[in-house]
């Protein structure tokens, strides 16, 4: 067979090139079909689901061989021809392996043309290390907010600062865009989130219920001291 200068598939007429990927999966090339692109949707199974992100793992198993179908005359005869593979592997944030072994008769002793091909795909070792990294920042802030709230709410000063307020209330909302931040990361209720994400929020709330609460007070005592001041002071005058 040629393939044409311009791009199109020269196989002769009455000749088709059917390349089977799996059972359900085909590409077929008949004389004259331009030379672009084929491209088929292929089913991944999770061995490890989207669910144990950033450890979620997924494999993909099919067979692949190809025929000259010779379609002049009935029934149709079927020829079958060795079959390669150019494997383009690589994608930002994932890992392949990918395995090539040969296919047999039922024998299980007899060779036949083509191959069944294996990949597993993982995250990489950056995205997993990036995503920990994230996870441990996050417990960090949480934790460090936490005891500077109680510090806050068991010191015995009556001055009225905002600013630990203001940071436990503005970190309990950025905290959702900390966690966004892991790359490709699913919607909330992965692992990470039952060990992290969950309870970071739940510290930081805490957090910010006890600092406005003691601000609270430290407010209603001093405008009580303030009152009692002025009433000492009204008798003097």
């Amino acid at each position: 067979m040629d393939l044409i200068s311009v791009g199109v598939f020269d196989i002769g007429e009455g000749l088709d090139l059917v390349l089977d990927l799996g059972r359900h999966q085909s590409i077929k090339l008949t004389q004259g079909d331009s030379m672009s692109d084929q491209s088929v949707v292929m089913i991944v199974e999770d061995a490890s689901p989207l669910f144990n992100y950033p450890f979620d793992m997924y494999t993909l198993e099919f067979e692949v061989q190809s025929q000259i179908v010779n379609t002049t005359e009935e029934p149709y005869k079927e020829t079958q021809i060795t079959t390669g593979l150019i494997l383009f592997e690589g994608e930002v944030g994932w890992e392949t392996h990918t395995e090539l072994s040969a296919l047999y008769e039922a024998d299980g002793v007899t060779m036949r043309p083509g191959f069944k091909f294996f990949m597993e795909i993982r995250r990489s070792t950056s995205v997993k290390f990036f995503s920990m990294f994230i996870v441990i920042l996050m417990w960090t802030i949480s934790l460090f907010v936490f005891v500077l709230a109680l510090n806050y709410c068991l010191s015995h000063s009556d001055e009225i600062s905002y600013d630990v307020p203001a940071l436990a209330v503005g970190l309990l909302f950025a905290l959702p865009f900390v966690r966004d931040v892991q790359p490709d990361v699913p919607v909330v209720g992965a692992t990470i989130d039952v060990f992290g994400f969950f309870w970071n929020v739940a510290l930081v709330a805490g957090a910010a219920v006890i600092v406005l609460a003691a601000l609270a007070t430290r407010v209603q005592r001093n405008t009580i001291r303030q009152y009692e001041e002025a009433e000492a002071a009204g008798p003097l005058q």
